[in-house]
């Protein structure tokens, strides 16, 4: 079974910064103030509002493109989701 370093690697590297960035915010007092106080907190709920927005835009777009009969990249490409047999 070969096993893919890259990934491993990825995820190494993700986890650590992680870690860095749990320390960081527990690290840093009144980090909840400053983030408000700074505008932070407002942007990033605009961000993920903007983001989940556009998820939202997406799958009503591939809905009406199935239901328009029209060919993927405007439909979900369903060989893609189904499993072999």
């Amino acid at each position: 079974m070969k096993v893919d370093t890259e990934s491993l690697e990825d995820l190494g590297g993700e986890a650590i910064l992680d870690a860095i960035s749990d320390f960081a915010a527990s690290a840093i007092p009144y980090r909840s103030w400053v983030r408000k106080l700074s505008g932070a907190d407002a942007q990033q709920k605009r961000m993920r509002a903007a983001v989940a927005a556009g998820a939202v835009r997406r799958a009503h777009l591939k809905g009406l493109g199935e239901q328009l009969d029209c060919p993927p990249p405007a439909t979900p490409n369903r060989a893609k989701a189904l499993p072999e047999k």
